[in-house]
């Protein structure tokens, strides 16, 4: 048989969602995987007179504790109209909802009919979550009844200067299994035209517009510079709370995964051209952050830290700003515009 090698370029992942279907999206890296808690016995134990420095005076006892599914997953954001875009809309409604008033998504998250797929090198693939997992005491194979799910914890956007827009994904499940017949073909992949239409690119950082309105600064004097064009770094951080739930149900497995509260903090950096900056921000200002043909937006942003700062000789003064999204006017704190 010949060696073939296992090398990252092999590895892939698909998504499922009902409104979408099943997409491939390429990802840089992925650590997305099973872990055993390990529950000791810290009993007192001892073998006797003759081996009072023995074998025992080391922990001999262990249970198999929860298991854990959880992992990071990262690469750049798609949003153009091709698959790998509809692939990234797919995990980006599972991270915030669908739409403005349309939570569900995040809530129900990736399910056993809509799982996400991920093979590390292009061979073993494991789905999340899984209906069917092994009994860690039996060694059968369980057909769960409980709800199964994969939700994306936390995920951040950055806009990453010079280079592409990514993201980084972390994802919880409450179970997983080994799948095949699952390996992309070549009508999965998507390859750009000689064109600049970009439909298949990843998002380069100079193309995605970070926007916000009303923060009341006016670069000394009221110029009119559009902040928008200033910005030469942004960063958005999504955080669910996701809690997976833990039963008496005869498997080590979750009984179910749920969502929190979503938190959206971010920052940005931008300059002054006239070398001044507004003492003090606007809180209520919007946000629009275009990615393509993905856009993402914010009714409240309330800036938290924003000082003027001085980088020292020969340095290009840049303001850096940190900030909180908020829900407002029957808008979620940070939504996707149908």
């Amino acid at each position: 048989m010949a060696d073939t090698g296992t090398i990252g370029w092999k590895g892939y992942m698909k998504l499922s969602s009902t409104e979408v279907g099943t997409k491939l999206l390429p990802f840089n890296t992925e650590d997305l995987t099973e872990n055993i808690e390990a529950i000791p016995n810290d009993g007192i134990h001892g073998g006797g007179v003759t081996e009072l420095d023995g074998v025992f005076g080391s922990r001999h006892n262990m249970a198999i504790g929860a298991a854990n599914y959880t992992g990071n997953i990262s690469g750049d954001v798609f949003g153009g109209s091709g698959q790998y875009a509809s692939a990234f809309r797919i995990l980006m409604d599972a991270s915030i909802g669908r739409s403005s008033g349309n939570h569900t998504r995040r809530l129900e998250g990736f399910t056993e009919s809509y799982p996400i797929v991920v093979a590390p090198s292009g061979e073993t693939a494991f789905q999340y979550p899984s209906n069917t997992v092994t009994n860690a005491k039996t060694g059968a194979t369980d057909t769960l009844t409980t709800p199964v799910k994969a939700l994306v914890n936390t995920m951040t956007l950055n806009g990453n200067p010079g280079g592409n827009v990514g993201y980084t994904a972390n994802i919880m499940a409450t179970s997983r299994r080994e799948v095949t017949g699952v390996k992309p073909t070549v009508a999965d992949f998507s390859y750009e035209a000689v064109s600049n239409l970009d439909d298949s690119n990843p998002v380069p950082y100079w193309s995605a517009s970070f926007a916000l309105v009303g923060t009341g600064e006016t670069f000394g004097g009221g110029v009119s510079y559009d902040l928008e064009d200033m910005i030469n770094d942004w960063t958005i951080n999504i955080d669910n709370s996701s809690q997976p739930v833990r039963t008496f149900n005869g498997n080590n497995v979750a009984t179910d995964m749920v969502q929190g509260l979503m938190k959206i903090t971010g920052s940005f950096s931008y300059y002054s051209p006239t070398g001044t900056f507004t003492s003090t921000l606007n809180n209520g200002a919007t946000l629009t952050l275009t990615l393509g043909s993905l856009v993402l937006k914010s009714p409240y942003v309330f800036f938290t830290t924003a000082p003027i700062p001085n980088q020292g000789m020969d340095a290009v003064v840049y303001r850096n700003v940190q900030f909180e999204c908020l829900a407002a006017n029957n808008l979620a704190s940070l939504y996707i515009q149908a």
